[in-house]
């Protein structure tokens, strides 16, 4: 589980940036989305000239490893709480007295 959300929270962070600096460069004073994702990432916060090779090889890569590490924690996360559930729901009934 923490692995698989590791991936996938990596690839969402190297999208994000090539995607931020593809298609969503807007002013980020009109643009309310541009502004969350100005914040969701690391990586966009100096993209004012960034060439496209250091985008791709360099910002984004950083991003993905940013996001993959809090997939992996927030898997490892879902991961301790699913095995402390499936340890309660195995344990045997107490009887609760005598009769």
């Amino acid at each position: 589980m923490a692995k698989r959300l590791a991936v996938y929270f990596g690839a969402a962070g190297y999208v994000l940036v090539i995607w931020y600096n593809g298609f969503a460069f807007a002013p980020l004073t009109w643009h309310p989305l541009a502004n969350a994702l100005y914040h969701a990432c690391p990586m966009c916060a100096d993209m004012t000239g960034a060439a496209w090779w250091s985008v791709v090889l360099v910002r984004a890569p950083v991003n993905a490893l940013v996001y993959a590490a809090v997939g992996f924690l927030a898997g490892g996360a879902v991961q301790r709480l699913a095995k402390g559930a499936d340890r309660k729901a195995k344990q045997p009934a107490r009887s609760g007295g005598s009769a």
